[in-house]
């Protein structure tokens, strides 16, 4: 269900996508997981790196988030 919250941002790019009736998932029709993606679609969308956190205090040391 994580992975479905991210389909309908992007309905451009897929082109089938699970179905979801009464809070359940629908049985797809589709091979695999029933989803289905535009290639060409999704070349448009460039994958942009982010500055990872730094793991270390100003001494030195490892911390967390």
């Amino acid at each position: 269900m994580q992975e479905h919250q991210a389909l309908p941002e992007l309905p451009d790019v897929f082109t089938a996508r699970p179905v979801v009736r009464g809070g359940r998932f629908e049985i797809p029709d589709l091979p695999g997981l029933g989803v289905d993606i535009d290639r060409a679609e999704a070349r448009k969308y460039q994958a942009v790196a982010a500055e990872r956190p730094h793991l270390r205090t100003r001494d030195g040391a490892f911390t967390n988030w």
